[in-house]
């Protein structure tokens, strides 16, 4: 009996110990993540302005978000920014990733060019890409263009291109996409490889028959954070707007995506109610979305249970 109250006495304390340890996580997740979540979901159901008590409007919130144009402009826009920088990542990057998997002469060197742009900060980004994008003969660009006899572009300010622009930003973002495809395909046993090699596997072969399957966790990763990323868009169209002075959100919101149109709501328009609808709309998708890709995963994920069997 003693020593059957000794023990549970040990587990007690270590149960203790362990929560002990937790509790300042426990205690910034209430604070910094489930408060401030109830407090937006309470706030779309209210008109408040930041100077006058919040006044409370049930579903009006909704109905004017839903109901307005530019919330579908954002949400397109937003999407399309979604999909074709989450495409350049994934497909891009797994490519560039195995071809640097290789260890040869400056490899290394290879490796930080690749990965160097990506810590610009994309305000910065937008600043710099402000005058290659320009309109007319300032555009270095439009530039091009003219020396080659085509037609300049509005690139910014032409509804329908703006967007556009911003997908093709996401390319100086690879590099951070690389880096973890390329510590996921190095985490590979090169004797998969290698019995791929006696079995007469080409190249080509071994990319998409051993690498790719074999780092589908590292994909699935790279996708949801890839699409979570896109979702929340807003640095480089607010400063691409401020740099061509377009006002708003650009020439017919052409430069709105889901989280410019947050800002807009909140810190120009001052309603904070209608802004927190948007936000949970932007939370709600990401979630779908994950959802989704969890669900197609099962399909073609091999986990590590899968391969030794």
């Amino acid at each position: 009996m003693g020593l059957g109250r000794g023990k549970m006495g040990i587990e007690r304390r270590e149960k203790l110990a362990g929560l002990l340890f937790v509790s300042p996580w426990m205690v910034g997740f209430l604070l910094f993540g489930i408060f401030p979540m109830a407090v937006s979901a309470y706030l779309t159901f209210v008109k408040w302005d930041f100077l006058r008590e919040p006044r409370w409007v049930g579903l009006s919130n909704y109905v004017e978000v839903f109901q307005s144009p530019i919330f579908y402009k954002a949400m397109v826009n937003t999407l399309i920014i979604t999909f074709g920088s989450s495409l350049i990542y994934l497909v891009l990057g797994v490519i560039v990733a195995a071809m640097l998997a290789k260890d040869y002469l400056g490899s290394n060197v290879f490796r930080a060019i690749i990965f160097l742009p990506s810590l610009v900060i994309g305000t910065a980004l937008a600043m710099m890409m402000g005058p290659v994008f320009g309109n007319g003969k300032y555009g270095l660009l439009n530039q091009v263009l003219s020396m080659l006899g085509m037609p300049n572009q509005s690139w910014l300010t032409e509804p329908g291109q703006a967007v556009w622009v911003i997908v093709g930003m996401s390319f100086w973002y690879l590099g951070s996409s690389v880096i973890i495809y390329l510590a996921g395909i190095k985490g590979i046993d090169p004797s998969y490889f290698e019995a791929a090699m006696i079995d007469g596997a080409t190249g080509l072969q071994q990319f998409y028959k051993v690498t790719i399957p074999l780092i589908t966790p590292v994909l699935l990763f790279q996708t949801i954070m890839g699409i979570i990323g896109g979702l929340q868009v807003f640095d480089l169209a607010l400063t691409l707007s401020s740099e061509f002075k377009t006002g708003g959100m650009g020439n017919d919101n052409s430069l709105a995506t889901l989280v410019f149109y947050l800002y807009s709501l909140a810190f120009r328009d001052y309603d904070m109610g209608s802004a927190a609808v948007v936000g949970w709309t932007i939370f709600i998708i990401s979630l779908l979305l994950s959802m989704v890709i969890f669900r197609l995963s099962r399909r073609f994920q091999l986990f590590g249970e899968e391969e030794s069997k």
